[in-house]
């Protein structure tokens, strides 16, 4: 029996859930396939691999495919790394990063930081807040409510007093401890490269990632306009 020679392929399967921390794999073999398959429908997937052609004793060619969606936490690869000149240039970037994570990358005095793009108090967009220095440490404003964090660590900062009934008050910086989660920032050749902060433990930016907010506060909320 003569075999049928289907020329070039395409992959159509439903489009693995968008969840975070959950792969999703789909291994097949197609047979006929001349070229390599392309994956459409694919939506949302970062990576995929070919296994390449193989053929079986009769002779038929197949194609062997495993498509995977990479989990929160890993490295932003090939060409979705970021440059570092254009980052610089900007000031600031926002990505979302691996499907997943509103991520806000910033460029100060020579150095690169990475945080949750909104702010911990009540998801201010930190992209258009100001960068200021308090008690010796770098931080951005956020433009909503005037809260202070820490580009490094993500604390949040705030002046305190000791005794609210002495004249003049004396008001010293004290920190909240960390709010605001702060993701890995890796320069290699000019690229960068986001890795994502998967501690389990809970931070209070965390709330302003999940799919409720963004299905149904997102949406209704007014759109900040960007600085001249």
């Amino acid at each position: 029996m003569a075999k049928q020679a289907l020329g070039h392929c395409e992959i159509k399967p439903h489009v693995p859930p968008r969840t975070c921390n959950q792969i999703s794999i789909f291994s097949n073999l197609l047979p006929g396939c001349q070229t390599q398959p392309e994956l459409g429908g694919f939506t949302g997937l970062q990576q995929y691999q070919s296994c390449g052609k193989i053929e079986d004793i009769l002779g038929a060619s197949y194609f062997q495919i495993q498509v995977f969606k990479k989990p929160c936490g890993n490295e932003e690869v090939g060409g979705r790394s970021l440059l570092k000149e254009d980052i610089a240039k900007a000031g600031r970037v926002t990505k979302l990063v691996n499907g997943c994570r509103d991520v806000l990358v910033l460029y100060h005095q020579g150095q690169l930081h990475a945080m949750d793009m909104r702010c911990y108090h009540s998801g201010g967009a930190l992209q258009y807040g100001d960068i200021e220095e308090f008690n010796g440490r770098a931080c951005i404003v956020c433009p909503w409510h005037k809260y202070k964090i820490t580009l490094a660590e993500g604390e949040g900062l705030y002046q305190a007093v000791d005794d609210p009934t002495a004249r003049p008050l004396r008001t010293h910086w004290r920190s909240k401890g960390v709010k605001q989660r702060i993701h890995k920032v890796t320069e290699v050749n000019g690229d960068v490269y986001v890795t994502l902060n998967n501690s389990s433990e809970a931070i209070e930016s965390d709330v302003y990632q999940t799919e409720k907010y963004r299905a149904v506060l997102l949406p209704a909320e007014p759109k900040p306009k960007p600085k001249k």
